[in-house]
Formats: C-alpha cells, structure tokens, sequence
C-alpha cells in the first residue's frame, strides 16, 4: 500500500509542478501551439488503446481509479512540455528533435526504471528503442501539424 500511496504523491506532484510552469510560457505561444500539441495528445489517447491490445507496456496500478497512466503522463508533463519545446525550438527542427530526444530518453530510460520500482508502469512487447522510434514519430507529427497550421495561416493572410 505504500508503494500505492508514492505512485500517487508521485504522479500528482508531476501533473502540479507541469502545469505551474505553463503561465511562463506566454498567451500568445500556448495560442500558437495548442491544436498541434492538442492533435498529438489525442493520438496518444487512440495509442493507448493500441498499445493496449498489443501489450506494448501496460501501468499496473494508475496514478487514480479515472485516470489511466498514459492519461496521467499526457495531461502532467506531456502537454506543457510539449509546449515548452515548441516554444523554444519552432523554426528549428533540428534542435526540436535534438530536445525530443532528451525528453524522450530521459523518459524511456530514467523515469521508466522509476516508476517500474513504484510499479507504476512495466514495458510489455514494446522495446525499449522501438518506445523511442514511437515518441520521435509523434514528435515530427507534432511539428509537421504546426507546420501546416502557419502554412495555412500564411496563406490565408492576416485576419
């Protein structure tokens, strides 16, 4: 039961400390990137039912009875992270990637031997470089998405 209690303290503190950091970010870029970011959180919700059937990975005990771990990690870290980077990288892609590669390994490899001693999560049939290969294609739909929004924009012309 005290593991049970930590996955909690633990998964709340992460939702609670991404989110303080989203007021820093600026109205005007949370308006910029949030269909992008909003379009790959929804992909993830879909991933996770695939993920799901395949047994890719699986969270044995979820952070709350209503909240799935994949929920968890997209409405905590995913969302205002995926914020920030492309706050700070947009217009750059290859520092983009270069960050998600940071994020995304030091999910994969820190964070996940972590939350397996919580026993929060446990990879399944997924390997650990096919989880990378996974978050980087997302990572460059998110881009490629925002790319099309402000190709978009551009063309319509100011409103």
């Amino acid at each position: 039961m005290k593991i049970f209690k930590e996955a909690k303290i633990f998964f709340g503190s992460m939702i609670v400390l991404s989110w303080l950091t989203v007021p820093f970010l600026g109205a005007k870029y949370i308006k910029k990137y949030k269909y992008a970011v909003g379009f790959i959180s929804v992909f993830i919700f879909i991933e996770s039912f695939v993920a799901k059937k395949f047994k890719w990975w699986s969270f044995p005990r979820p952070p709350l009875r209503y909240l799935t771990g994949e929920m968890a990690l997209v409405l905590g870290p995913f969302i205002p992270g995926s914020l920030w980077i492309m706050r700070l990288t947009y217009g750059r892609f290859g520092l983009y990637m270069l960050l998600n590669l940071i994020a995304d390994w030091l999910f994969i490899y820190p964070f996940q031997a972590m939350t397996k001693k919580l026993k929060m999560f446990q990879f399944g049939t997924v390997e650990k470089p096919q989880l990378l290969g996974i978050f980087l294609f997302k990572a460059v739909l998110m881009y490629g998405f925002q790319y099309f929004i402000d190709e978009k924009s551009n063309k319509e012309g100011p409103s």
